[in-house]
């Protein structure tokens, strides 16, 4: 019933194993290709995700005081916190720097104080670039705690708003410190 195999079919047989071998083998290495690819992208798009260091350039460094101007004189600073108390119990006055950034692109506002003390001081430099935008003038405090007590927070403050109501109580004190910040510019 076993009949013996000719030296054909053995070949054939041999040819046949050998070429199922190199099918695997070409899957294998094709396997270890795409994986080597895709480690490639991978690492590619974790690189663009990562901030890239500039080291050819050098980016001139401006000091904290050239990036905190106007900062008002003493004598403003406490005509200012006054003002922001009284603000504050008028409920014209938006505290902090969201409801600031939110109020300057939404609502008419008088002027912006800010603190010249905040830590990092980027997160809110983006306030005096908004209110140039919308012509509002603004200023620098010394300290964001004289801030924060003024608007009756116990907490430091970086910003404040102060709002346009017509008809308030404090219009003729608002368009005087208005002024004498719009004369610090």
């Amino acid at each position: 019933m076993n009949q013996p195999k000719s030296n054909k079919q053995k070949k054939e047989k041999k040819v046949n194993k050998e070429k199922k071998e190199n099918k695997e083998k070409n899957a294998k290495k094709e396997f270890k290709k795409e994986k080597k690819v895709n480690k490639r992208k991978k690492k590619a798009r974790n690189e663009k995700k990562k901030p890239q260091q500039l080291k050819d350039l050098t980016i001139p460094q401006v000091s904290k005081k050239d990036r905190i101007k106007p900062t008002a004189p003493k004598k403003l600073v406490v005509k200012i916190l006054d003002l922001c108390k009284s603000a504050n119990q008028c409920s014209q006055l938006k505290k902090g720097v969201n409801e600031t950034t939110k109020s300057l692109k939404k609502q008419n506002i008088e002027f912006v104080v800010l603190a010249a003390d905040t830590h990092p001081l980027e997160v809110l430099l983006h306030i005096p670039l908004l209110c140039q935008d919308k012509s509002v003038p603004f200023c620098f405090l010394p300290s964001t705690v004289e801030l924060g007590r003024s608007c009756e927070i116990e907490r430091p403050m970086a910003a404040c708003a102060i709002l346009q109501e017509p008809g308030s109580q404090l219009k003729r004190e608002i368009e005087t410190i208005k002024l004498e910040i719009e004369n610090l510019m």
